[in-house]
């Protein structure tokens, strides 16, 4: 599932991710060694090779890696990523969250959705609904993330924050309910290819609703982060 990268006009540099792609919001928070062994092309390569289940993840549904829509971090995956750290770290703040534990959700939002440097370009930027089988491979992006980041012996806590970033349950621990909420709540703020901007009425009210299970001190929460200055 490795495939040499050729730079094209159409990527920003198919053989290099830019560092601001990995760089947390607070460095302190993770470690220099991610941000290098994530930066060329190279060494995800080697990364790859060295993990069987993210090699197996990528042949099981057809995935190379120069496929991957190295420019969708230029034009607002980087850009989410970074919003859903500041958010869910606000987030953090208003209920108090332990130092330690709030160093787990800011990396888990800083890093979710890395793994969409696997997913084709024509999938992440489709303006249409997704074909079962393009469902299929955009969801597969947070294991594909938790896979990759696993082989950097990231801390368990903060990998299964990132492995179930899309999965909503009452149930969640709060930890998990930050990642998630942060990350519906600025999404809903941006304009993507496939779907229009909401307002920040708009994305409260879908951030409050059942379907995601938020408890009611998270959304709440999140309400006062917004309203106390976030601006996304």
């Amino acid at each position: 599932a490795i495939e040499d990268a050729t730079p094209t006009p159409t990527y920003r540099d198919s053989n290099r991710i830019d560092c601001r792609c990995i760089a947390i919001t607070n460095p302190s928070v993770l470690l220099d060694k991610i941000s290098n062994d994530l930066s060329t092309f190279d060494n995800i390569a080697t990364l790859v090779r060295n993990n069987p289940r993210l090699r197996n993840l990528l042949q099981e549904h057809n995935l190379e890696i120069s496929k991957g829509d190295y420019i969708n971090f230029a034009s607002y995956t980087d850009k989410h990523m970074k919003q859903t750290a500041r958010l869910a770290g606000r987030i953090c703040n208003e209920l108090n969250i332990p130092k330690e534990k709030k160093a787990n959700i800011i990396k888990a939002a800083r890093l979710h959705d890395i793994g969409k440097i696997f997913i084709p370009a024509n999938i992440l930027n489709k303006p249409d609904s997704f074909t079962d089988n393009e469902r299929k491979i955009m969801d597969v992006h947070a294991e594909l993330g938790h896979a990759l980041l696993e082989t950097l012996k990231i801390n368990p806590e903060t990998l299964d924050l990132i492995k179930h970033h899309h999965t909503y349950n009452p149930d969640a621990s709060i930890e998990q309910q930050i990642v998630s909420a942060a990350d519906v709540y600025t999404a809903l703020r941006e304009l993507r290819p496939y779907k229009s901007q909401k307002s920040v009425k708009e994305a409260l009210d879908e951030v409050s609703s059942p379907k995601y299970g938020f408890s009611k001190e998270v959304i709440e929460a999140v309400k006062r982060a917004v309203c106390k200055g976030y601006n996304s």
